[in-house]
């Protein structure tokens, strides 16, 4: 290296300086350093080294008074507002307490929202649990009037108007369980007894296991069939029989299997008059006009938000354009969403506060 940039190292910084690296400092000191021999030689004018990396800012014309046709010069290069500065040199306690202070907040902030979602949850353990509006049905053969006329027959496929009597029983369909219903005289004509020939298998409504050889009553729902014990099957029957009027048990497929002591027995099973018959085919309780429903609309009753109301009743919801139906399911009630079943089964989630659907 040069002997005056050797010289020069030894020479406090300037004030531009501060901040550079070693690099950038010792390369400043010996341009100045340079310019200082050519200045000495005579081959750099004076002034000419305090000039050097200066830029020259051009003063805007002013404006000639008094002058219409006067336009300003416009701007051939982009010029930045934003001026430069260097980031702050932060030491390594203040990071490290900066972290802490961080890590800190996060974790009470953690903590908060784990407190509250444990109160919730104790809430909802702590508020009363009051039945389904519409209780899951322990039966495996259901015998109830249309709630609407939406309803299909799986064996005749023909529409099953409101307020007439259908039989149901659960389907696997699209990949889960779904309660199929018929009309009563489809449904008989789908019964058949059978015999159990392996020994494994079980009644559908008592679960008990049938002997090899035993006779037992096959009803069929859409593609599922279902055994029954025959003493079950014929307590079952009763609101079937009841709903068609006239019925003959000897009609039904394979009675020839039976001996003549267990089809008198069914038979009279089946006779018997239902001590429940009302409760089985309830009085059905009409869906709401378009006209009343849109009526309630205007008040949109609903749950309170943040709270476990364990609401129950009907309610109305739009989708795409129409107006559905459903009954709310308490139990399944959360802080911020109500949960509705279907006619169809579905179960259809609704938001607290949206404003697209109402309690009726």
């Amino acid at each position: 290296k040069p002997r005056h940039f050797r010289e020069a190292r030894t020479e406090p910084m300037s004030e531009y300086m501060v901040g550079l690296s070693e690099y950038e400092v010792a390369r400043k000191r010996t341009i100045e350093a340079n310019e200082a021999k050519l200045f000495e030689l005579g081959l750099l004018r004076a002034g000419r080294a305090s000039q050097l990396g200066t830029k020259k800012v051009k003063k805007a014309k002013a404006r000639p008074v008094g002058d219409p046709d006067y336009m300003p010069e416009k701007r051939t290069t982009r010029v930045s507002g934003l001026k430069r500065g260097r980031p702050a040199v932060v030491d390594e306690s203040t990071q490290r307490s900066r972290e802490e202070r961080n890590r800190g907040e996060r974790a009470a902030a953690h903590a908060e929202r784990v407190a509250s979602v444990a109160e919730e949850r104790v809430a909802a353990l702590d508020a009363p649990k009051p039945a389904d509006d519409e209780p899951t049905p322990t039966r495996c053969i259901i015998v109830e009037g249309a709630k609407t006329g939406r309803s299909k027959c799986r064996r005749c496929m023909e529409a099953i108007s409101a307020g007439e009597t259908r039989v149901g029983m659960e389907s696997w369909m699209v990949g889960r369980q779904v309660l199929v219903w018929q009309h009563p005289k489809c449904f008989w004509q789908g019964l058949a007894f059978t015999e159990e020939g392996s020994g494994r298998g079980r009644c559908k409504q008592t679960k008990e296991v049938f002997a090899v050889g035993e006779h037992r009553l096959s009803a069929s729902a859409h593609t599922t069939s279902a055994n029954f014990k025959l003493n079950v099957a014929a307590e079952l029957l009763r609101p079937v029989a009841s709903a068609l009027g006239t019925c003959t048990v000897s009609a039904i497929s394979g009675a020839g299997v039976l001996s003549a002591a267990e089809l008198k027995a069914f038979e009279a099973g089946v006779a018997s008059p239902a001590p429940d018959a009302q409760a089985v085919v309830p009085e059905v309780t009409p869906t709401p006009t378009a006209s009343e429903a849109l009526e309630l609309e205007r008040d949109r009753k609903q749950p309170a938000e943040g709270v476990v109301a364990r609401a129950s009743g009907r309610v109305a919801w739009r989708w795409a354009g129409a107006l559905c139906y459903g009954h709310l399911l308490p139990k399944s009630e959360t802080a911020t969403h109500c949960y509705a079943r279907t006619a169809k089964g579905n179960t259809k989630t609704l938001t607290k506060g949206g404003v697209y659907w109402w309690m009726l």
